[in-house]
């Protein structure tokens, strides 16, 4: 039987986001006779999941762009979690892509919110997080973290 993967880190990472459990990832023969998962091993699913995180001043209400995506990176975004401190509240956070939203999220005035992806959501270079403060009484800081995939622009992008 030929090997599945060659890379035991890759081997558990598949296990892993396969949610299968149980003996011996060098052991592959255990899958023969199973249902078998299939992943492209190059797709950047299987790449390392990055926490980026910014502080952000708020002196006031509007929109506050949080980050750029820099050139030569796409980032496959994830996941989105902020917090404040100061008493403001916001409207809405975005990432914004060619003059459009590539995704809004509505947050409301909890002191912290979060975001899921709903399925694969890639930022181009360029793109921009924003955050929009619609009330403001006090300045603060926004906390913001972004989980992402970083791929780079030199490798092909085969998410289906």
């Amino acid at each position: 039987m030929s090997l599945i993967a060659d890379s035991p880190g890759l081997w558990q990472r598949l296990l892993d986001i396969c949610q299968i459990s149980g003996g011996d990832p060098a052991d592959q023969a255990e899958l023969r006779n199973s249902i078998q998962p299939v992943l492209d091993a190059t797709s950047p699913m299987l790449a390392a999941v990055e926490q980026l995180g910014w502080t952000t001043a708020v002196t006031g209400t509007g929109v506050k762009t949080v980050t750029t995506v820099p050139e030569g990176q796409r980032w496959l975004l994830l996941a989105y979690w902020l917090t404040h401190s100061g008493v403001f509240t916001f409207g809405d956070w975005r990432v914004r892509q060619d003059g459009s939203g590539l995704a809004v999220e509505v947050l409301g005035a909890a002191d912290e919110n979060a975001w899921v992806a709903p399925g694969p959501l890639i930022a181009k270079p360029g793109a921009y997080v924003q955050v929009h403060v619609d009330a403001f009484t006090s300045g603060g800081n926004i906390t913001s973290v972004l989980q992402v995939v970083v791929i780079p622009t030199t490798e092909p992008l085969t998410i289906q």
